[in-house]
């Protein structure tokens, strides 16, 4: 389940050289990693009322590590 997922994000990742993302694998792992972590701990472990966040404030923010602000690209 997981293989197709990640083999998409890190070919999506590699062919976008102006991200100059050394290892688009780790990153790939790392930004479906952090969603699964929020969907368990959100829809599994109470976080909904224990440590409520927004999906999309989770998305922006993962986004916002990949693709920086163009102010700070080169």
């Amino acid at each position: 389940m997981m293989k197709p997922g990640l083999g998409q994000i890190t070919n999506y990742l590699a062919s976008q050289p102006q991200l100059k993302i050394k290892d688009p694998e780790a990153v790939g792992r790392i930004f479906i990693g952090a969603i699964i972590h929020y969907s368990m701990v959100q829809e599994n472990l109470g976080g909904k009322e224990l440590i409520p966040l927004e999906r999309d404030r989770l998305v922006n923010s993962l986004v916002d590590l990949i693709i920086p602000p163009a102010e700070l690209q080169d």
